[in-house]
């Protein structure tokens, strides 16, 4: 995905030990994550580590990325998601446009999943991914492109 993040910031990833299929754009969604890791780098200028973590939820695949930078306020939160929004804390802390999270949050949705975000017990925030498992036994085709389902 990204060859080096940032020399302050490692990441630590934790996986489930079986795989999980869903359906999506592979190239959409890898710019999400992409994104989310990006974010969680820039609203973090003291450093420190962005944990990542995927587990399987409920019939959904669940993405978390969490940071321990400078958080979102409670005002923010309802707002994040929106179009050209940028929270006060984000604004001074980092240039942008606040068109990411809003980009990322159509592309969930289009997938059939929702994104959320709360602010880390202690400092920093999680933004978390729900899509759709697909179900064992489904014949799924991945594509660079889209992935979908095949009828024989």
């Amino acid at each position: 995905m990204m060859d080096r993040l940032s020399d302050r910031h490692p990441v630590v990833v934790a996986m489930p030990d079986a795989p999980m299929t869903v359906r999506c754009d592979a190239d959409r969604l890898q710019r999400v994550i992409e994104n989310l890791l990006n974010n969680a780098i820039k609203y973090s200028p003291d450093g420190g580590a962005v944990e990542v973590s995927i587990a399987a939820e409920d019939g959904a695949a669940v993405l978390r990325v969490r940071d321990y930078g400078i958080g979102i306020s409670p005002e923010a939160l309802p707002r994040m998601f929106e179009r050209s929004y940028r929270a006060s804390e984000a604004a001074a802390t980092a240039p942008g446009l606040g068109l990411g999270l809003n980009i990322a949050a159509h592309v969930i949705h289009r997938h059939g999943g929702t994104i959320h975000a709360e602010p880390a017990n202690g400092a920093g925030t999680v933004v978390s991914i729900r899509l759709p498992l697909v179900r064992r036994g489904s014949d799924v085709v991945a594509t660079a492109g889209a992935a979908h389902s095949a009828t024989r």
